[in-house]
């Protein structure tokens, strides 16, 4: 409904599952996406800030909050007419490089834009500018995942650009508002896509598909501790695949008519079941679930979908690589059934005893920009991995860099007592490279390297 200053709607199922894990466990840290773009010296900062305001104004995202409904999984969403996102300004004591070192693996985004109250007042972001004493400034961005994902980062930094370079601001900013319809739409399409007989095959499907699932032994305190946000030893290891060998994955995908996504997901859920001996596996990785009208739209649209492997040693990685894409494509394909719903209605007995159905995460983040924008502007574009998945026992969250693939390997002790599923991860990623034909048990039995 609509009065005369705030629109009042409902919130998707993607947004819900973000409100409701923090509105029952109020010690976890917020959900944030967090992303920098370093701009070249002698950026008109001015400018800049004229036409964030104004792509952030253009965006109802910044000028949404939330309200908690009767129960726990009912919530509501305000939109302001009028708001938007101020950058502050700072100086940082270091190069540039330094700079997203900090950024990444130090404490410095706590310090800058510290956690983000869903149900606060909006903007439910912070953004700065940071000079560093090479003469490069960073704009840093931190928004809650409720009102944003990877992509938004990737339409936010594009609309900005866009808008920088205009000559008529007005005409620019019309033409980009006519590209996309706002997030309330989504939220209807999403209403009527999962109803009628569409919800009956969605639902048999995912009943279908995750029959029998391995999942964690109910009597199992840890696992329900875990699923409580307590998490026990955590160990964060950092993976670089350097960009030869991202090059080399991506042919070999290329001529088995693989992605590389699908490649890096086969050894990361590889690497957990040499270690615990667990040949079926349930892995969550993210969708974009972006449809076409809503390309351009900031908001929360990226859904959980679970992957589920059933290898075999005796066959080869390649054969391995073929059936986990068909179960791969199937499950992308009924996406559209969100996560937290299959849990919740499908498998509610897990749910009850507080047990995570897959126990593993894995993404790859979208980069911000195309090699040649960046190129062209010499901004240099990232999303920040987050380092953290709700109940899973491995989570591996890669982020393209220059051509290299970067980010966090977690693992709980509970899951990984060794915490040697990292290393197990990339001498697979050898092994696959050096010998695709190799059966799976063949490439376990390697010495792990140092």
């Amino acid at each position: 409904m609509r009065n005369d200053t705030i629109t009042t709607f409902g919130v998707s199922e993607i947004q819900r599952r973000f409100l409701a894990a923090e509105a029952r466990h109020a010690q976890l840290a917020p959900h944030l996406q967090r992303s920098v773009c370093l701009l070249p010296a002698g950026v008109d900062l001015g400018r800049l800030r004229q036409v964030f305001a104004q792509v952030s104004q253009l965006q109802d995202a910044f000028r949404t909050s939330f309200e908690r409904g009767p129960d726990l999984f009912t919530f509501f969403q305000h939109v302001q007419p009028e708001g938007g996102l101020q950058l502050d300004e700072q100086a940082f004591d270091g190069n540039a490089d330094d700079l997203v070192q900090a950024l990444n693996h130090g404490p410095l985004f706590d310090q800058l834009h510290p956690g983000i109250d869903p149900f606060g007042r909006p903007p439910l972001a912070r953004g700065s500018l940071l000079h560093t004493q090479d003469g490069v400034t960073a704009l840093a961005l931190s928004v809650h995942h409720a009102i944003f994902d990877g992509w938004s980062a990737v339409v936010l930094f594009g609309q900005l650009i866009e808008l920088f370079e205009a000559e008529d601001a007005a005409a620019c900013m019309a033409g980009i508002q006519a590209r996309f319809d706002p997030y309330p739409a989504f939220v209807e399409h999403e209403r009527q896509t999962l109803q009628g007989e569409r919800l009956v095959a969605l639902q048999g499907f995912w009943r279908d598909y995750l029959a029998d699932p391995p999942g964690v032994a109910a009597a199992d305190a840890a696992a329900a501790a875990l699923s409580l946000g307590q998490e026990g030893e955590v160990r964060h290891t950092e993976i670089a695949l350097p960009a030869d060998m991202v090059q080399r994955l991506d042919a070999l995908a290329g001529a088995h008519r693989l992605t590389t996504h699908v490649l890096l997901l086969a050894c990361m859920q590889w690497a957990m079941a040499a270690g615990n001996g667990v040949l079926d596996v349930l892995t969550s990785t993210p969708t974009r679930n972006r449809p076409t009208r809503f390309a351009e739209t900031v908001g929360c649209f990226v859904n959980p979908v679970i992957v589920r492997q059933r290898m075999d040693p005796q066959r080869s990685l390649l054969d391995n690589l073929a059936a986990l894409r068909g179960a791969a494509t199937a499950a992308y394909r009924h996406g559209a059934f969100p996560a937290a719903r299959v849990v919740r209605e499908l498998f509610p007995e897990l749910l009850r005893q507080r047990i995570p159905l897959a126990s593993s995460w894995f993404a790859i983040q979208v980069g911000t920009a195309t090699q040649e924008v960046q190129q062209r502007h010499q901004f240099r574009l990232l999303n920040l991995a987050a380092g953290r998945a709700m109940g899973a026992g491995h989570a591996l969250e890669l982020r393209p860099v220059d051509g290299v693939l970067r980010g966090p390997f977690l693992t709980r002790r509970h899951f990984d007592p060794d915490h040697l599923a990292p290393r197990r991860f990339l001498d697979l990623v050898h092994a696959l490279l050096s010998d695709p034909q190799q059966t799976l048990a063949q490439a376990w039995r390697r010495p792990l390297s140092n």
